[in-house]
């Protein structure tokens, strides 16, 4: 129960600060209401190196093994929240252009 609490505590905090995932087929990269990384340290400067520090951690656990590979459980969080982000380059202005310049060629 504690667990499922967590997940859907996380789950909430993710779509609250980064807003939904809602790709469809025809949109592409502009579906998606993201924020970039620099956007997003920008907002939550204390978390990049709390961020940092959590990612040395759990290296370190991941090397430290020798036979079987264990993931330390507070990467997942972190894996998740990384992997909402969208790359530096591809900001939601410029993601809307290209869409736009890609819908109005066609």
């Amino acid at each position: 129960e504690v667990r499922n609490s967590a997940t859907l505590c996380l789950t909430a905090l993710v779509v609250r600060v980064l807003g939904f995932k809602n790709t469809s087929a025809g949109q592409g990269q502009a579906g998606k209401r993201a924020i970039t990384g620099a956007e997003f340290f920008q907002r939550f400067p204390a978390l990049h190196a709390f961020l940092l520090s959590e990612l040395s951690r759990a290296t370190e656990v991941l090397e430290g093994q020798r036979g079987g590979r264990q993931v330390h459980p507070s990467l997942y969080p972190i894996l998740i929240l990384l992997s909402r982000l969208q790359p530096a380059g591809t900001s939601l202005a410029a993601a809307a252009a290209v869409a736009a310049a890609g819908s109005a060629s066609s």
